[in-house]
């Protein structure tokens, strides 16, 4: 899921992030892990990502703040760093 986003936010394209945008919201509230060695981020980090790629900014500003709230809450100082850019993007509306 996460390369799906990263793909699909460099690529710029709406379409399919609403198409992705769909099948995450339901694990909004969940983490991403890769086998149980890698934390991928929170879910709500990459549907806040894929948001300000539909350019529904006002709506990943409060995703990516549930995701900022969760990565305090897990003490994860890089992954805070990457919601503070996220969240500056989404505000400044790229």
């Amino acid at each position: 899921m996460e390369d799906a986003t990263t793909a699909i936010v460099h690529l710029d394209d709406p379409d399919r992030a609403e198409a992705l945008l769909e099948q995450l919201w339901p694990y909004r509230d969940l983490d991403c892990t890769f086998e149980t060695i890698q934390y991928r981020g929170a879910v709500a980090h990459h549907i806040g990502r894929l948001l300000t790629t539909c350019k529904r900014n006002n709506e990943a500003v409060e995703q990516l703040a549930k995701a900022h709230e969760r990565y305090t809450a897990l003490g994860s100082p890089p992954w805070l760093a990457i919601a503070e850019r996220d969240i500056a993007l989404a505000r400044r509306g790229t």
